[in-house]
């Protein structure tokens, strides 16, 4: 049986360039992964007309504290990770922004 990385890596995971420029996404739930790049978040977003999973870029694997992680996950924290295109050099332009929290 593959261990839950592996499962929850594979389901439904999109490329950024799938998500519409400029459009929040609601961050659903937070997962770190080990992959061959190091350690990144998979993130599970609300989109239209299913939900997606996004692996975020590396460097983003330190925006979240295990604390707010576990607050995004158990519905404590909101969080919209809006995807705003890429940079002349091709890195991804992702801005997270706290949507409140309870």
């Amino acid at each position: 049986m593959p261990d839950l990385n592996t499962l929850f890596a594979s389901i439904m995971t999109v490329g950024l360039d799938t998500l519409v420029s400029g459009l929040p996404s609601f961050i659903l739930y937070v997962k770190e992964i080990a992959t061959i790049h190091g350690v990144q978040l998979n993130t599970k977003l609300r989109s239209d007309p299913v939900n997606v999973f996004i692996i975020l870029p590396p460097e983003f694997s330190t925006c979240f504290t295990d604390s707010q992680k576990s607050r995004i996950n158990n519905e404590q924290l909101f969080v919209n990770l809006p995807y705003c295109g890429k940079t002349d050099s091709g890195d991804p332009i992702i801005q997270l922004r706290n949507a409140g929290h309870l």
